[in-house]
């Protein structure tokens, strides 16, 4: 007996601290009714939803919660819901539920469409931009032209899909603004925190309008880009003083550190190289530190020891090394650290055998892992520009673009979808957008 009360007081204890367990861990499950077909008189259906049966109405298509897999609220849904279709045969509710099935499918397969339809018409409009051509192409000529296509090689059906796709003038035009916004913010993220150079030039279109066109180069992964950085139209004068407004607005709105700039590239007129009032004594307030050029020959050229007339030895002698680090002399403009690391350098036989096979932008980039501070010292020397050459393609594109039949477009977008090498990130467009029929 003593035994007996001893187990039973024990088991008592042990169930208590059991269920003193599961409340304080909140792990007791409710048991709820599962679906079952009988259901289906009550104009209710099943679906799958965080794996768990719920019962769906027929009629107006919602979800109740699982507590509601019950008779007694099931019918009381319906009769205060729906009270017309109350003591409807099951047959009805059948067929209810066969069109809800239908109508899923459909409108699941009409996204589907619509989706695909706002991905192309992206894609379009970034040939259009691309090629340079007026925007009303896209839906007088090349639409027309690939349903043509379509329907003659697949068939009529397809072709006729082509159509869904938003072509009109004012759609591409929102694309492109769409485009090169997302490509300047791809361009400004991976410039930020960069050391770059810039090149700049000025000139008057064929309708007397004046712009500053700028390009940007700087190391992003191990590569040197070159892209263009704005196209800015200028409003009031161009002197010194109103070209750098133009180009520290554009800093200061992008957070573009100033000081991360090693070299400017420009030509020789006054407004952009004059020393006291011109744009090049205003950015070096700015970038002391950085090299300026008047297109006078390629930076790598220079490193290379070409030199034209205008050059004096003493200017290129402490750069040589840039372009054959394998046979130079430690000059007095290195501090220990560097000199350390040139002689690692012209010592290291795995790199000297990459140096044959790569250019000089390539090699500098890949060393700076290992040598870190000759790779930055060599790539000062090479980022900066030493001709206008972009700035005159993109002069040439602007004539492209604005032509007299196209006055009022948006240059600066859309040579920047025209000219720019980064791509735009479509999937990430469409996700922004509603897909709509043109208009």
């Amino acid at each position: 007996m003593k035994r007996f009360l001893i187990q039973s007081s024990s088991s008592s204890a042990q169930s208590e601290v059991a269920g003193s367990s599961d409340k304080e861990d909140g792990k007791r499950k409710a048991k709820y009714r599962k679906y079952d077909d009988r259901y289906l008189d009550y104009g209710f259906t099943c679906v799958q939803v965080n794996n768990e049966d719920r019962p769906q109405c027929a009629i107006c298509l919602k979800v109740l919660a699982l507590e509601s897999m019950l008779p007694s609220k099931l019918k009381r849904h319906l009769e205060s819901l729906h009270p017309n279709v109350v003591g409807k045969p099951r047959e009805f509710f059948v067929r209810k539920v066969a069109e809800a099935k239908v109508q899923k499918s459909t409108f699941s397969k009409q996204t589907k469409i619509n989706s695909n339809a706002l991905l192309s018409s992206y894609q379009v409009a970034y040939l259009v931009a691309q090629s340079k051509k007026p925007h009303t192409i896209a839906e007088e000529l090349i639409l027309p032209a690939a349903v043509k296509m379509v329907t003659n090689m697949v068939s009529e059906d397809a072709g006729k899909q082509l159509l869904k796709v938003p072509l009109s003038n004012n759609t591409v035009s929102r694309r492109v603004n769409d485009m090169a916004q997302d490509i300047n913010d791809q361009l400004i993220c991976n410039l930020r925190g960069k050391d770059f150079a810039l090149q700049l030039n000025e000139a008057t279109d064929n309708h007397k309008d004046t712009h500053l066109i700028c390009y940007v180069r700087f190391v992003h992964e191990k590569q040197i880009v070159e892209d263009l950085l704005f196209c800015k139209e200028i409003k009031g004068g161009t002197t010194g003083q109103d070209l750098y407004a133009v180009v520290d607005d554009f800093m200061q709105q992008n957070q573009i550190d100033w000081e991360r700039c090693v070299g400017v590239c420009t030509d020789g007129g006054r407004s952009m190289a004059g020393c006291y009032q011109g744009l090049q004594a205003r950015i070096r307030s700015k970038a002391p530190n950085a090299v300026w050029t008047h297109c006078i020959i390629h930076r790598e050229a220079l490193a290379a020891g070409n030199l034209s007339e205008e050059l004096h030895e003493d200017e290129v002698e402490p750069i040589k090394w840039v372009n054959n680090p394998f046979n130079a002399e430690i000059h007095q403009h290195f501090n220990n650290d560097e000199a350390e690391q040139l002689i690692d350098v012209a010592s290291d036989l795995a790199l000297k055998v990459r140096f044959q096979s790569q250019s000089l932008f390539e090699f500098w980039c890949q060393a700076g892992d290992e040598y870190p501070m000759i790779s930055k010292r060599a790539l000062h020397v090479l980022i900066p520009f030493a001709t206008s050459n972009l700035c005159e393609a993109g002069f040439s594109a602007v004539a492209v673009i604005k032509s007299k039949y196209r006055a009022t477009i948006n240059l600066e977008k859309e040579i920047r979808v025209a000219i720019s090498k980064i791509a735009p990130r479509f999937q990430e467009l469409c996700k922004e957008k509603q897909a709509h029929p043109s208009h």
